[in-house]
């Protein structure tokens, strides 16, 4: 199954590019690949597919993904803005984001999207999807254990969170409080080599 998994997933990422005209209608499957454009639910639509027709048990997640400087401001929950797609892998649930694997954009401007392959977003645990993704159902719910105030509350997370593997971040609010030194401590563990990093924008070395 996973192989079967890996393979759809990346031939998906790799030929079919981000429709900058959202849409929340699906086309069908032949549209989709006839076009080789897909908005963020028709990439679930089309995994989703994929994925029955090789035999794999999958499910299509609605809810609100977390990518912009906008959403640490406010939230809209009105409707859902994202899906991703859930797959059970030897008894177990694991998530799928093929439309955030395909590319990405700059602070969420659908003009700047540059199309990207990238596996940071293949067969992610509960813990990690629910960084960027809160789910519509209350089952899916039940697998991140977060609330919406929770989520509202969390910092943004980009591809390269996931890419560099870094576990245990001892800040995972979007409000950093100074100690009574005045300073900020930030700590994570990872098994990648980190050469520089952003700093209010500004580059700094490791």
């Amino acid at each position: 199954p996973y192989l079967r998994l890996r393979a759809i997933y990346s031939w998906i990422a790799m030929n079919i590019s981000f429709n900058l005209r959202y849409s929340l209608s699906i086309s069908n499957a032949d549209n989709i690949l006839e076009n080789k454009k897909a908005s963020s639910t028709e990439y679930s639509f089309l995994m989703h597919k994929m994925c029955t027709i090789a035999g794999l048990e999958c499910e299509i997640i609605k809810g609100w993904g977390k990518s912009t400087p906008e959403h640490l401001t406010q939230m809209d929950w009105s409707q859902p803005n994202h899906s991703w797609i859930a797959v059970r892998i030897n008894d177990e649930w694991r998530y799928c984001d093929v439309s955030w694997g395909a590319g990405y954009t700059k602070e969420g401007r659908v003009e700047s999207y540059k199309q990207q392959f990238s596996d940071d977003y293949f067969n992610m645990s509960a813990e990690d999807i629910s960084l960027q993704h809160f789910p519509e159902e209350s089952k899916w719910q039940r697998e991140n254990s977060l609330s919406k105030e929770d989520f509202e509350e969390m910092p943004l997370f980009y591809r390269n969170y996931f890419f560099l593997k870094i576990k245990g971040l001892n800040k995972q609010s979007k409000l950093l409080k100074k100690d009574i030194t005045g300073k900020i401590t930030i700590s994570f563990k990872t098994t990648e080599k980190v050469h520089s990093f952003l700093v209010n924008g500004v580059q700094r070395a490791w």
